[in-house]
């Protein structure tokens, strides 16, 4: 049995594409990297047949057929074409890849059987035109941008994730009141925030990071959180917390927008509603 697995990626590297490669260089998983044919339907369809899969990095990896992709893949992983690999077998591949580079949790039967799967593995081949990867700083950082709206008495808050395509824009009106601490709740509105146990640790900095002169509780936050959401004996509850899967730039002209009584189309995110689908149903395939 043999496999290879290729990295997809831009000239120059993108930083997402330089940590995926540092993560399999550190757990000795060989890669071909192609820098020219992951824009290229054709060519994928060609050269990836049954017997490989794609991989779409974001807070989470999302598995995909050659027919089922709707944009450029992260990864290619291909089996030899005389090797059985069932449907499970990929879902567990993915997921301990999760664990390996995006810092995920799963049960230890999935980490085995995807670790096994990826144990045999064909020489990478040299490509005709390798990529230009520039040199990064602190790559793991998460990444903090923030702007106040004062007129408008609003914050917007953006969070860039390593491994995301997307950013979190979360918005708090309202900031004189509210402050900064909704921003650490704010968060979770998301499905696919707090997946990572580095989630977790990014927000413990961020709470240094704004000298905030409380002891951090994150837990304690949550469910208060969630009390002021529902109606309260002479009290009106608060409005559900707003997070964008859009850049800051976005979202301040969408706001600037709809206080000037332009129509705003509603931000359809159809591809992140359908993978999260999809990754239900797998949980039930591994169940």
């Amino acid at each position: 049995m043999g496999l290879s697995i290729t990295i997809f990626v831009d000239q120059p590297a993108t930083p997402k594409q330089v940590n995926l490669i540092k993560g399999f260089d550190a757990h000795h998983l060989p890669t071909l990297v192609d820098g020219v044919n992951g824009t290229c339907p054709e060519y994928l369809k060609n050269h990836f047949t049954g017997n490989s899969r794609f991989l779409l990095v974001s807070e989470f990896i999302s598995l995909a057929t050659v027919e089922e992709l709707v944009s450029t893949p992260d990864i290619a992983i291909s089996f030899n074409d005389d090797t059985l690999i069932e449907e499970t077998d990929w879902i567990c591949i993915y997921r301990y890849l999760e664990v390996i580079l995006l810092g995920l949790s799963h049960p230890e039967f999935i980490i085995e059987t995807g670790k096994k799967l990826l144990n045999v593995f064909v020489s990478p081949a040299l490509l005709q035109s390798p990529p230009i990867v520039e040199k990064l700083v602190d790559v793991e950082h998460y990444q903090l941008s923030t702007f106040l709206m004062k007129e408008q008495d609003t914050m917007l808050i953006q969070v860039e994730k390593p491994f995301c395509d997307l950013p979190y824009t979360v918005v708090i009106k309202k900031y004189s009141q509210r402050g900064i601490r909704s921003f650490f709740t704010d968060l979770f509105i998301a499905a696919s925030w707090g997946v990572s146990r580095r989630d977790y640790a990014f927000l413990e900095r961020a709470w240094e990071y704004f000298d905030i002169q409380e002891e951090y509780n994150i837990e304690k936050m949550l469910l208060e959180a969630t009390q002021r959401c529902f109606p309260q004996e002479g009290e009106a509850p608060e409005a559900e917390p707003v997070v964008y899967r859009r850049p800051i730039e976005n979202v301040l002209d969408t706001i600037k927008k709809s206080i000037e009584g332009c129509q705003v189309k509603p931000n359809n995110d159809a591809w992140n509603v359908q993978r999260l689908e999809k990754r239900k149903r797998e949980d039930t395939l591994l169940n």
